[in-house]
């Protein structure tokens, strides 16, 4: 039987690396570390203060995966 899959949530890119890695702090203060899949990597760039959505593991809460920008409600 599979397990649950992960958690969408947003946040807001406080870091930006190099390697395509970004630092996004959530609505709740947490932290964590998150980047692209390999397929998207050379089409989305982020800057710090972007909004986007995230995939988070429920097992492993301290890394994601962008998956898009956020839609900014309005």
């Amino acid at each position: 039987m599979p397990g649950p899959g992960h958690i969408e949530e947003d946040g807001i890119v406080c870091e930006v690396r190099p390697d395509g890695v970004c630092m996004v702090q959530l609505a709740n203060g947490h932290k964590l570390w998150a980047g692209v899949s390999r397929r998207d990597a050379g089409k989305k760039r982020f800057a710090v203060g972007d909004r986007v959505r995230l995939e988070i593991s429920v097992y492993d809460v301290s890394r994601g995966r962008i998956v898009m920008p956020a839609a900014i409600d309005e």
